[in-house]
């Protein structure tokens, strides 16, 4: 009896082993697809992020003096499908979220938002910041 418990057991044991290298091949197979997935999901926010203008985002470090006047063009090239798109017209929120969600993580400040869309008049470019009664501003195109 005890023989055969053992032996049962060595069986078991055994059967366990083939079976966990077959598992540990399917989790490495798994784990190199979502590695391949990641990679292209990546490329594809990459491209995302060249479709929509802000391939080399403006940052105060590399603009110094300039950084509202250079980031009121940047804005304003990027600002063209959404503006198109909604009629002419959008939010300052709500650029101020489709903007920073295309620079990822390099961020601009409401205020240098604020700052920047306040220089389209000056810089003679075809938007301008508008104030509703009800102190809402939007983006608006000329």
């Amino acid at each position: 009896m005890v023989n055969q418990s053992l032996s049962e057991a060595f069986n078991d044991l055994q059967a366990l082993m083939n079976n966990a290298k077959a598992l540990v091949d399917i989790a490495h197979n798994f784990q190199k697809t979502i590695i391949e997935k990641q990679a292209q999901e990546e490329s594809e926010f990459d491209k995302m992020m060249l479709n929509m203008g802000i391939a080399s985002p403006v940052t105060k470090s590399s603009a110094g003096n300039l950084f509202h006047m250079e980031l009121a063009r940047q804005l304003y090239e990027f600002l063209q499908r959404p503006i198109k798109e909604t009629g002419g017209m959008v939010t300052l929120t709500d650029v101020y979220c489709l903007y920073n969600r295309a620079r990822g993580t390099d961020l601009i400040s409401p205020e240098d938002l604020y700052k920047a869309c306040s220089m389209f008049d000056s810089l003679k470019l075809p938007l301008h910041l508008r104030k509703f009664e009800s102190g809402v501003l939007a983006i608006q195109s000329s």
